[in-house]
């Protein structure tokens, strides 16, 4: 009985083995005539590709899209993926997020060295609200996060133009700036914003409410 079992199972590894090397040849051979990477012995991911022609090559090397590079099914392998010589554009905010005592750039940049930012805020306050002199005075911009020890990142701007004077209730006012994030910490990737006036002093969102802003970086 012993016997009979343990020839059972012997059988059944080798069938197991006899599969694998039948898959695996294939593969193989595949690999060498068509230089396609080494993640197809293993498994393949669409972070193993530089770009979405790679990862064509191989989806369409397999029946069956074996690595699951086609998610939706529709015949085209990793869309994330840039086509060859495509340069991806460096990310840009697109909007400041309200925190509770600021605004934050939101999705946030990498790589960006400047920026050109326009900002409509509306005086949401019981009262008016009153911009002195000279314009670095008027408001609060920072790097996020916080650069560590170091403490907090505050890139260099100039103002193309900014509020003076007052600003009653329910009106609105602008800043038109161009930051520059050359030197800025590798850490950095968005910017806190916030006005500051002689009534209010340093405003939280519910007094200075922002009602439109626009990025260009480069």
């Amino acid at each position: 009985m012993q016997k009979a079992l343990l020839k059972t199972i012997q059988a059944f590894l080798l069938s197991v083995i006899l599969v694998v090397s039948i898959i695996i040849q294939p593969i193989t051979a595949i690999a060498s005539d068509q230089s396609l990477p080494d993640c197809i012995a293993s498994d393949c991911n669409c972070s193993d590709f530089a770009t979405q022609e790679e990862a064509q090559l191989v989806l369409e090397a397999f029946s069956g899209d074996p690595f699951r590079l086609d998610g939706n099914k529709d015949g085209i392998a990793c869309q994330s993926l840039p086509k060859s010589g495509v340069v991806r554009e460096k990310p840009c905010p697109q909007n400041f997020v309200a925190k509770s005592y600021w605004y934050e750039s939101d999705p946030g940049f990498s790589n960006t060295k400047k920026i050109s930012m326009q900002v409509v805020v509306r005086n949401k306050g019981n009262k008016e609200m009153f911009f002195k002199s000279p314009p670095e005075e008027t408001l609060q911009l920072w790097g996020i996060p916080p650069t560590g020890d170091e403490g907090v990142y505050v890139p260099k701007y100039t103002f193309n133009s900014a509020p003076s004077g007052s600003v009653a209730v329910d009106s609105t006012f602008s800043y038109d700036l161009t930051v520059d994030l050359s030197d800025a910490p590798s850490e950095i990737n968005g910017l806190a914003f916030r006005p500051v006036d002689k009534n209010f002093g340093t405003m939280r969102p519910s007094k200075g409410v922002i009602e439109n802003a626009t990025f260009s970086c480069n």
